[in-house]
């Protein structure tokens, strides 16, 4: 079968089918000898009733097989990507969806569901992964789909197991008694005609001797008795209690088979054993369930309704090609990002945390090579998958329909065994009727039954042919229904899994990892990963919900794992820093020469309880780049008490990059102050005598100096749009000499001996509260998703390329010194697109301001830190401290984004 018993699980609706049940006693019964009985007695045709008694299954129950409803998360919104569509990554993304993170699915195939999934052939058949049945104890798996609404997509079974024996005998577990458990089984097992009295009575001594009897009062207990037994196959633990060889071919052996594809000699008794402590214990553990569908519609289909309906993605034929990681400064390994792969297009994906959810052959493809030298890595390799092939005859008649030949051979009305059946005696150990079993998309008018048969092991039948392959099954099928003789085979299909479920043969238990991993932001899901049940579809939901706990708990850590990116400046050994610029980046020269500037006053320097003449309520961005880089904060060219031995802070507030003369060339007003790019050069030129005393040894202690130049350009561009200036004069007339002077600034440093040069462009000036305040329109077009003005961000973006083709020109006139672009505006966008994740409430929102939408007034008595204006009540809350200035908070992941965009550029040791 498959998934779940890699029989893929199938839900409960109570709907009665077309075909009456069967009731059997005694021994074996011949065709004729079944007996029909009324099945309204037996089927629970109520979903409430069946609802409360799935519910009913974790009351005194094993905790590691019905653990409790997640508490509510409180910590960082995550954004998590998972590899793998199949059930053990959709139920990873239902859970973390559901605590408010983000989520992003990859599957490498066309279509979702994995192991438990179907799609649908040119002839519009439905293909399925293999045969799902969903047995009573699938408590995981019957949560999530009544979750996402597919509980009523199950159909309720007889409560019988059906063995289809040689020539048409049908024995049976019956479990349909009015005493629940331990009674309804123990009733089951001595009346069933499956086995012979003797073997019975062999067969309830191994049982009474087994840890179910503990399960039935310390359902814990047993179960770590259970693990115990994971060493011994279930063969040699059931012979050495007394159970017979016969009872194992002819019972065990099929269950075996459906269970985990192999045989009773080679499965653990764990595996075993754990079934057979909920069958004992639970009333509803053996009651079989089956979609009324195909997987992909009634299963795969809600649950990816509802993640996406929370906000989840999927992304299909989009396969992961290799692991991206490094290693923190502690020796700690963590992942920085999935290389993708969809045909010829690639991408890297980037997320605070990463899930593997994939089979055993899956995983072992995708871990690195090197990881194998940790034993929790290298234990993976230890497992191994079951070949398994699954088949699918369609026939011109009812091959189950065993009582009456002539209404075998009608099409108007299905008839025959509506449920999993069993059986000893074929290749196939499990099987059934889809057309009976799960009609709404196999039932086809006009035709008759559509077996659905699993060949375990399938190692013999994968280098067949398909039409060899379906020539063996049928005659099979002819062998175990002697009644069919003469129907046809009138289409089949044939699906080979080289590997499905892991080999849970004894002692491979303690290889099965856990879902968290040794490293910190990579997590595994998968129903051969670590939890108390089987590899089934229950495993891996249950899998799916361990991951999504292990995520929740690492909350905290993994943002600051993924913010830090364990790297700073430091490797890079620059003994000083020299920024260059305007307001973005002034550490105080501004309110030196304008005193009547707010930003020596509170509530500028609020987060970092100082008002330090920033324009922001903490730490800048060049603040942050110094400290990554073991530094001391710059101080002010323009005070003449600072400290310069490790850096100078040559930016002014309010600068251009332009000089005067050019921006009255343009007929553009200058601003008060005529401290632009060029004019700082010039300060440092002037700062250089007292640095160095000759130049040879400026250039040799120059060499060891960063040089950050911007943010700069912003100013002169305002200006003429105060002017109303269209945007297409300023590109042509303005854009070109701003980028020229940025150029120009950049090779004077160069001459002085610079060889580490970081030229910052512009960011999104179109989401600031000026510029949303000063261009408001009632046009929502010119805004876009964020709230942003499209054409002056288009407007920045297009200064943006310009500088950088110019810069490409400069790398190439100056091949041996590293001129890298700070890409403020990724960074910023970055912000933009994951700001409720990192904490961020509003976006185009000033913290500190008053008026309109933006917080935000024109009117200079109403601006930031002036007397009446308020200031929001948490600044990390805010993108935007003023006007257009970032807070401590923003100007922090800004730039840690920065630098960790700088370092591979800067080459440092």
């Amino acid at each position: 079968m498959a998934s779940s018993i890699l029989f893929p699980a199938n839900s409960v609706t109570g709907i009665r089918s077309k075909t009456p049940g069967f009731m059997l006693s005694g021994g074996h019964r011949s065709a004729a000898q079944v007996v029909r009985i009324p099945r309204f007695f037996y089927v629970r045709s109520s979903l409430d009733f069946l609802e409360a008694n799935v519910s009913d299954m974790s009351v005194n129950a094993p905790k590691g097989l019905f653990p409790p409803e997640p508490e509510h998360y409180r910590g960082p919104k995550l954004k998590v990507a998972i590899i793998g569509a199949g059930l053990a990554g959709m139920s990873t993304a239902v859970e973390l969806l559901d605590q408010g993170h983000e989520v992003d699915i990859y599957e490498s195939r066309t279509f979702i569901g994995g192991k438990v999934g179907s799609f649908v052939d040119r002839h519009g058949n439905h293909i399925e992964m293999g045969l799902h049945v969903f047995f009573g104890c699938y408590n995981n798996l019957f949560r999530l789909m009544k979750k996402v609404g597919a509980d009523k997509n199950l159909l309720v079974k007889d409560h019988t197991h059906t063995f289809v024996n040689k020539g048409g005998e049908i024995g049976e577990l019956d479990f349909r008694f009015p005493i629940g458990a331990p009674l309804h089984g123990i009733r089951a097992f001595l009346s069933t005609n499956q086995l012979k009295t003797y073997d019975k009575a062999r067969n309830a001594v191994a049982l009474a001797l087994s840890p179910v009897v503990r399960a039935l009062v310390d359902p814990d207990g047993a179960m770590k008795d259970i693990r115990n037994l994971d060493s011994i196959s279930f063969s040699d633990w059931f012979l050495s209690k007394g159970g017979t060889r016969m009872s194992i071919q002819r019972m065990w052996d099929p269950v075996a088979y459906a269970l985990g594809f192999i045989d009773c000699d080679n499965i653990s008794a764990r595996c075993m054993l754990t079934i057979f402590s909920l069958f004992a214990t639970k009333t509803e553990a053996s009651l079989l369930r089956m979609l009324k569908g195909s997987p992909d519609v009634y299963l795969s289909g809600p649950i990816r309704k509802y993640i996406e309906d929370k906000g989840g993605r999927f992304h299909l034929r989009w396969g992961c090609r290799q692991i991206m990681y490094d290693r923190s400064a502690d020796g700690e390994t963590y992942v920085t990002g999935l290389a993708m792969s969809r045909s010829t297009n690639k991408k890297v994906v980037k997320a605070d945390a990463y899930v593997a959810a994939c089979d055993v052959p899956g995983i072992k493809r995708l871990l690195p090579s090197p990881w194998r030298e940790s034993q929790f890595f290298d234990n993976i390799y230890e497992l191994v998958g079951v070949p398994v092939v699954t088949v699918q005859l369609r026939y011109n008649g009812w091959v189950t329909e065993l009582q009456d030949l002539e209404r075998s051979r009608q099409l108007r009305q299905a008839i025959g065994l509506d449920n999993l059946l069993y059986t000893p005696d074929a290749d196939f150990s499990c099987f059934a009727d889809l057309a009976l079993s799960s009609p709404e998309d196999y039932y086809i008018e006009g035709q008759g039954s559509l077996l659905q048969c699993v060949l375990t092991p399938g190692d013999p039948y994968m280098p067949l042919p398909n039409d060899e392959i379906i020539k063996r099954v049928s005659k099979q099928v002819l062998t175990l229904f002697p009644s069919s003789q003469g129907l046809e085979v009138i289409w089949s299909s044939v699906v080979k899994i080289g590997q499905s479920l892991y080999l849970e043969g004894p002692g491979k238990d303690p290889f099965r990892p856990d879902q968290k991993t040794p490293v910190k932001n990579f997590f595994l899901a998968g129903s051969y990963t670590k939890q108390d049940y089987i590899d089934s579809m229950e495993g891996a939901t249950l899998s799916g919900r361990q991951a999504s706990a292990y995520i929740c708990d690492a909350g905290e850590d993994l943002v600051h794992l993924n913010s830090s990116d364990a790297q700073d400046l430091k490797a890079c050994k620059f003994n000083t820093i020299y920024q260059f610029g305007d307001s973005i980046s002034d550490t105080g020269n501004a309110i030196i020469e304008f005193p009547i500037l707010p930003y020596g006053r509170f509530p500028y320097g609020i987060s970092v309880k100082e008002a330090t003449g920033r324009p922001s309520d903490g730490w800048l961005m060049i603040d942050y780049i110094a400290q990554s880089a073991g530094l001391p904060l710059l101080e002010p060219y323009e005070n003449p008490n600072s400290n310069f031995t490790q850096g100078v802070d040559f930016s002014v507030a309010g600068v251009t990059a332009v000089s005067v003369d050019t921006l009255i060339k343009w007929d553009i007003p200058p601003f008060v102050t005529n401290n632009s790019l060029m004019v700082q050069v010039d300060w440092f030129n002037k700062y250089l005598p007292t640095f160095c005393t000759n130049v040879a040894d400026c250039q040799e202690k120059i060499k060891s100096s960063l040089f950050m130049i911007g943010t700069i350009g912003f100013n002169d561009y305002n200006l003429a749009f105060g002017q109303n200036k269209t945007l297409e004069e300023i590109k042509n007339i303005m854009v070109p000499g701003v980028v020229q002077t940025i150029i120009d600034s950049v090779k004077k440093i160069i001459s002085f001996g610079a060889t580490q040069v970081v030229v910052t462009g512009t960011f999104q000036m179109g989401c600031t509260p000026g510029l949303l305040t000063m261009f408001s329109t009632n046009t929502s077009a010119a805004y876009d998703a964020h709230g942003c003005l499209k054409d002056y961000n288009d407007f920045f973006m297009y200064h943006n390329s310009h500088l950088q083709v110019a810069l490409e020109g400069l790398r190439k006139e100056y091949p041996n010194i590293h001129i890298i672009y700070g890409d403020i505006y990724n960074a910023l966008q970055s912000i933009l697109d994951n700001f409720s994740k990192l904490g961020f409430k509003s976006l185009t929102q000033a913290c500190c301001g008053i008026g309109g939408k933006y917080n935000y007034s024109r009117d200079r008595a109403q601006g930031c830190g002036q007397a009446g204006v308020p200031v929001c009540s948490n600044p990390a809350e805010y993108v935007f401290w003023d006007v257009a200035h970032f807070t401590h908070q923003a100007n922090k992941y800004l730039s840690e984004w920065l630098i960790k965009n700088m370092l591979p550029q800067l080459q440092c040791a």
